[in-house]
Order: C-alpha cells, then sequence, then structure tokens
C-alpha cells in the first residue's frame, strides 16, 4: 500500500511537472543558439510576428504544421495570436465546438471559453472584457496576445515583433540583453538588428481581406504613412503621404486602382489596359505580372486571386512571378475576395448577383444568399452585404454567417458603399429612391443594427476606412452634365473634413 502511494504521489507530481513545459513537435529540429540565449529561452515559447515557425523549448516547431499561414499578426495596432497552438504547447487541452463557436481551452485549475465574434473571454465562470473580439483567421481562433498570456496565467515578453511566453517574469531585459534580442529575431528574419518596427518587415502574411495584408480600393495605410490613389477630376495617380498630410509623393502617374500593400510591395491595376502590376512603396522597382485587366486584387502566400476583366470578369490566379497563369471559375464575377481556403464572390449575372463561394482550386460552388447583392465586405466570421431588389443599385443591409447561415437584417436603407471596420458598418445612403443621384450622405451603423449615425453630409461617394480616417469622394457635375470628384477624408467620428488632392 505504501508502494502504491509513492507511485501515485509520483505520478502526480510528474504530470504536474509536464503540464508546465511546453509540448514539442514530433519533428521539431534543434535551435543553435548562444549558451545565453539558450539558458534563456528554456522550457519557454517563442513565436515571431508574421511567422509561421516558433521556437519551443529549444526546438523549432510550426504554428500549424497543417496551414502554414497561421502565424501572429497585428491588426490595427494590436497583436493577434492562434489560441490553439499556445494553449496546447502549454499543455493544456483544447475542444471546439462548432455549433456554437466555442472554444474552451482547460489548464490545470482553469477553464477558459470564448466564443468567435464575442469580446469577452470567460475565465473559470467569470467573463474578462478583450479588446478585440475573437476571431478566425485562416480557420484558426486568434485573440489578443495578452490576453490569452494573462488568461493562461503565463509571462510575456514582447519587442519588435519578438513573442516570449514563459513562467519567467521580465526574462530578458529590453536593453541590457539587446544582443541577445537580436540573436534570437535574427533566427526568424535574419536581420535582428536592424529591425526597429515588425511592420517594417517584408515577411508574407496570411491572406484575410479585413486584416494583415493591407487592402483597399484606393487607399491603405501602414503605420504613419497612407499610400491613395488621387480620385480629384478622376486622375488616378498613386501617391503616399505621412499621416499627417506631409512628404506627398507621387509613386505612380499611371491610373491605378485596386491597391494591396505587402511588405514593401503595392500591388496594383495599372493603367488604361489595366495589367496586374507590382510597384515598390518608394515608386521603384515598378513590375508587370500578367497583362490581364485585373480587379479585385488578393494576395494568398504565393498566389494572387483577381477577377480578369479581359476574360468576361472570370476569376483567375497566377503565381507572384507570373508564372501558372489559371483560370480558376467561367462564371462573370465580382467583388472577388479570398478567405483561407475559400474564394467569395457575386455571380455578376443580370438578375442573379448572388453571393457565392468555392475552393480555391475552383470546386465545391454554392450560394451562399437566396436575394441578390450589390456588394459585400468580409470581417472576422460574418459577411455583411447589401441586399438589392429588382431595377434598384441600393438596399437594406445584411449580415449572413461565411457558410451562409444566420441572416440578419441590420438596417432598411437605401445603402450603397459598404464598407466595415472596427465595431462598425459604413455605407453611404440614397438621398432618393425616386430618382438617380451621384452619391449621398455617409453614416456608420453598429454591427449589431444600432447606433446609426450621421457622418458627412452632401452628395458622396465612400470609397475605404484605413485605419483613424474615412476617406471619400465629394461629387460635382460642370453644366449639369459632366461629373468630376474632389477627394476628402475625415475622422471615423465625423469631425476634421479634410480635402486631399495632388
Amino acid at each position: 500500500m505504501k508502494n502504491l502511494k509513492q507511485n501515485l504521489a509520483f505520478m502526480l507530481l510528474l504530470a504536474i511537472l509536464v503540464s508546465f513545459v511546453p509540448v514539442i513537435d514530433a519533428n521539431a529540429e534543434s535551435v543553435k543558439l548562444s549558451s545565453g540565449a539558450e539558458e534563456k529561452l528554456k522550457n519557454a515559447i517563442v513565436l515571431f510576428v508574421g511567422s509561421s515557425k516558433s521556437i519551443v523549448n529549444g526546438q523549432y516547431s510550426s504554428v500549424d504544421s497543417t496551414n502554414l499561414e497561421v502565424k501572429p499578426i497585428i491588426i490595427n495596432s494590436r497583436t493577434l495570436v492562434p489560441v490553439r497552438f499556445i494553449s496546447e504547447a502549454l499543455g493544456a487541452k483544447v475542444d471546439w465546438d462548432g455549433n456554437t463557436s466555442t472554444i474552451t481551452v482547460t489548464s490545470n485549475d482553469k477553464v477558459i471559453k470564448l466564443k468567435l465574434g464575442n469580446k469577452s473571454i470567460n475565465i473559470n465562470g467569470n467573463n474578462h472584457e478583450l479588446e478585440v473580439a475573437a476571431q478566425s483567421i485562416n480557420g484558426r481562433t486568434f485573440i489578443p496576445l495578452r490576453a490569452l498570456s494573462d488568461a493562461l496565467g503565463k509571462q510575456l515578453f514582447y519587442d519588435r515583433g519578438l513573442i516570449i511566453i514563459s513562467d519567467v517574469d521580465k526574462i530578458l531585459d529590453n536593453t541590457k540583453d539587446k544582443v541577445l534580442i537580436d540573436e534570437i529575431i535574427d533566427l526568424f528574419t535574419g536581420q535582428g538588428s536592424e529591425i526597429e518596427n515588425p511592420s517594417d518587415l517584408n515577411i508574407s502574411k496570411p491572406n484575410n481581406r479585413t486584416n494583415q495584408i493591407k487592402v483597399g480600393r484606393h487607399v491603405v495605410q501602414n503605420g504613419d504613412w497612407i499610400y491613395y490613389v488621387t480620385l480629384d477630376k478622376f486622375t488616378f495617380h498613386l501617391y503616399k503621404m505621412k499621416e499627417d498630410g506631409s512628404n506627398k509623393k507621387v509613386l505612380n502617374q499611371q491610373w491605378s486602382y485596386d491597391i494591396v500593400l505587402e511588405g514593401d510591395y503595392i500591388y496594383l491595376k495599372d493603367g488604361i489596359e489595366g495589367h496586374l502590376t507590382r510597384i515598390k512603396t518608394d515608386g521603384t522597382d515598378k513590375t508587370k505580372i500578367v497583362t490581364d485587366k485585373s480587379y479585385d486584387i488578393n494576395l494568398a502566400g504565393d498566389w494572387i486571386y483577381y477577377k480578369n476583366s479581359s476574360d468576361d470578369n472570370k476569376v483567375y490566379k497566377v503565381k507572384k512571378d507570373g508564372t501558372q497563369r489559371t483560370k480558376i471559375n467561367n462564371r462573370s464575377s465580382k467583388d472577388v475576395t479570398v478567405v483561407g481556403e475559400w474564394i467569395y464572390y457575386i455571380d455578376d449575372i443580370y438578375n442573379n448577383s448572388k453571393i457565392y463561394r468555392m475552393k480555391t482550386d475552383g470546386t465545391d460552388v454554392n450560394a451562399l444568399t437566396e436575394v441578390n447583392a450589390r456588394e459585400f465586405r468580409i470581417d472576422g466570421e460574418w459577411i455583411y452585404f447589401i441586399e438589392i431588389s429588382p431595377n434598384h443599385d441600393y438596399g437594406d443591409i445584411c449580415k449572413i454567417k461565411l457558410d451562409g447561415t444566420e441572416k440578419t437584417v441590420l438596417a432598411k436603407s437605401a445603402a450603397f458603399d459598404i464598407r466595415v471596420s472596427g465595431d462598425w458598418v459604413y455605407y453611404t445612403q440614397h438621398p432618393d429612391v425616386n430618382k438617380w443621384v451621384d452619391g449621398g450622405d455617409i453614416y456608420k451603423i453598429k454591427k449589431d443594427g444600432t447606433e446609426k449615425t450621421l457622418l458627412v453630409e452632401g452628395i458622396n461617394r465612400l470609397e475605404d476606412v484605413a485605419e483613424n480616417w474615412i476617406y471619400y469622394e465629394v461629387m460635382h457635375r460642370i453644366d449639369g452634365s459632366n461629373i468630376y470628384s474632389v477627394f476628402h477624408r475625415v475622422k471615423l467620428d465625423g469631425s476634421n473634413v479634410q480635402e486631399i488632392g495632388f
């Protein structure tokens, strides 16, 4: 009996110890570290923003061996991390309930629950507010880094995109241990001592149109720099400027459209011919990728997905080096949006403009709506769209889940130009449903359909929402016939209207 008790006590102690040691990938490769770094990283999890690899207890491991697009990301200045990888690496059990979109993490004496789209985390029955809601990115649940490390009772170190999770408080000193920190960063990037901000890195990031790859029709913002297309009198030249409006510089004097920023490059539709092109953020190294007239540009790994107007708006993909150009579908499409393994689009057929989705190889095509849609935007697990009636190009604001379920009408309206950012849906509202006009007032409404707020009055067209600004055109007609626009921006609360020119 005594031996039995001793054995049970030993097994209990062993289980407790194991629960605090990170789990190691069976195929992991040992990391070559200096003795100082090796000692510091013992029993720690190390990740880096934008990287799909990690270091767990001194060995390399994939954040997700089945999906290399899963990696820590920065969205709106917040670092988000995958819940499952970090939790399981710390010995916790993770369960997923697809019926309720709930993830449950069980770790020692803690039970942690998260629900997609919900801005709270439940720890042992007590709710705590999250800075941003739990969201699905590339099929995995992400939440703010600090919230997850605190919930698991771990200590967090962060420097220039480097993330270390451990049991040790202040495991490194940003100043005294800079050489060690640079050494660790260099394992992920090869440029540790040169990094001042992780957003400066040219690291391939996972594709999700609402997040990390900066996507805009005419405006994207990265840090303090804004890249935009001038719409004044429809010149459509590509510029950049600081957020305060200083340091304006023209990058491309050809017709520019559908700009997407990744690392040091902007991908865009270039010239009247609309060739798919990339150009560096300093205006150099302009390269034509394909001669197709390209719209709705999406980046996903090594691939570019786009609508080819040279072929009746069919969906195509091509490698970033211009090779392996492939037609994906045979139907006219618009609002092409790639999320994970799915392509979402509107079937651009007269009187049949429903929202569809298909796999990125063109298989498994299915309709998500029974009604026609003017346009849509994807944010997290939801598709926000404008439902249109016959003979109208505007309508009600609605949302559905990514699988087409749970349709909800957010606002009965004559809306168009829908955009989604943070907790809000932004849109232009048609001022007179009995006649055609060039634009309307710009509004915002909460994602639950409450707090409709007028932001800008007049004849306007909403273009983009980027960081702290709403970008829009003020429409004018000359002699009642010829139309031109003047590009403006306004703060998210409707204050500080500014004209943006050449």
